[in-house]
């Protein structure tokens, strides 16, 4: 019965695994559809839930895409940072082979 308060859906951007997550504290609760967590987080590679990333998100879908977008920024910066140093507009002229 537990199992019914707990909703995730894990998704990728990349190579990089995303949680997002409804639970609540009772099934009455999940009947009237007042989650009592909603959150959107980056699933640590090392396994460590204690560093995981997250944003809260509230009960409209604006919110949700919000918390979505924050998410994919984050990981995108992250992965620009520990890149090689070239830009975002540089890697597209290599990939598509303009020079402006």
């Amino acid at each position: 019965m537990m199992d019914d308060l707990f909703n995730n859906v894990n998704v990728w951007h990349g190579d990089t695994k995303i949680s997002i997550a409804q639970h609540w504290d009772t099934p009455s609760d999940r009947l009237n559809g007042e989650a009592a967590v909603q959150e959107v987080g980056i699933i640590p590679d090392d396994g460590d839930w204690s560093s995981m990333h997250i944003k809260k998100y509230a009960n409209t879908l604006d919110d949700l895409i919000h918390a979505l977008k924050g998410i994919r920024d984050e990981i995108e910066a992250k992965k620009y940072n520990e890149s090689s140093g070239e830009s975002y507009a540089r890697t597209a002229q290599s990939a598509t082979g303009s020079t402006t």
